[in-house]
């Protein structure tokens, strides 16, 4: 279903974690609402350089079916925080020629990730994580320079992408030695 785009493994930066895509009022010409809405303006924590693949495809899809034709073993194996979405775009926002989508985490505060936990060990179910997908699409002011508005939806979507146009997805690398074992 998805192909990679490129064939190079592209590395992110080192981030210190607090910014948010919700107050990147500089680097998107437009942030939707729902970021706020549904509690995603929330600073993360630092991380270090993070290698990235991007998959690019035509081919109708879910976000959750597009997701299974990329190697991982769990889905937090590729998602970004919100500061490493927003250090990819501002570094490479002369490439947005399509829709390109980035898997993000909601990040929970302590208490309910106690109570989380609580459940699982009682009831012994998991209960499914806050998966989100940062949908960033270009709008041109002009043919060399390009505008990004930054869109959310939740991973679960039922939301058919592909067809006419072909939209990128941009993955944290998952440790391959732990998706062999």
């Amino acid at each position: 279903m998805l192909k990679e785009f490129t064939s190079a493994t592209l590395v992110i930066g080192a981030v210190n974690g607090r910014a948010t895509i919700a107050a990147a009022k500089k680097l998107f010409v437009s942030v939707h609402s729902r970021f706020r809405k549904w509690g995603l303006d929330r600073a993360g924590e630092p991380t270090p350089e993070t290698k990235v693949n991007i998959y690019e495809s035509r081919e109708t899809a879910t976000f959750v079916q597009m997701c299974e034709s990329v190697p991982h073993e769990e889905i937090d194996d590729l998602c970004l925080t919100q500061a490493q979405i927003d250090e990819f775009c501002e570094k490479n926002r002369h490439s947005f020629t399509v829709t390109t989508l980035f898997l993000f985490k909601k990040k929970i505060n302590p208490l309910k990730r106690v109570l989380r936990w609580l459940v699982k060990l009682i009831f012994r179910r998991e209960i499914k994580r806050r998966i989100f997908v940062a949908v960033m699409r270009p709008c041109y002011e002009t043919p060399d320079r390009v505008s990004i508005r930054a869109e959310v939806e939740h991973f679960e979507s039922t939301t058919v992408w592909g067809g006419y146009h072909p939209y990128r997805l941009v993955v944290r690398v998952a440790d391959v030695a732990t998706i062999a074992a």
